[in-house]
């Protein structure tokens, strides 16, 4: 598991590695919207979805399998 800065104390992110599978999971931890801005980098084109600036929901959370194309 590899943590991953948001800028944004209210939110959580990391990497979850399972045998070759790679999972991005992101949370927000507060009651209200949060925005949250997360470095990618190398990795957007094969997730398909950029997280920066994206708004969550309060106690959202998102998961994101790794793609290959």
């Amino acid at each position: 598991m590899r943590v991953i800065d948001t800028g944004n104390k209210e939110v959580l992110a990391y990497w979850r590695e399972i045998q070759e599978e790679e999972i991005l999971c992101i949370f927000n931890l507060s009651g209200e919207e949060q925005t949250v801005a997360i470095d990618v980098s190398g990795r957007v084109d094969r997730l398909g979805n950029q997280f920066d600036g994206k708004v969550l929901r309060p106690y959202a959370s998102h998961w994101l399998v790794k793609r290959e194309f």
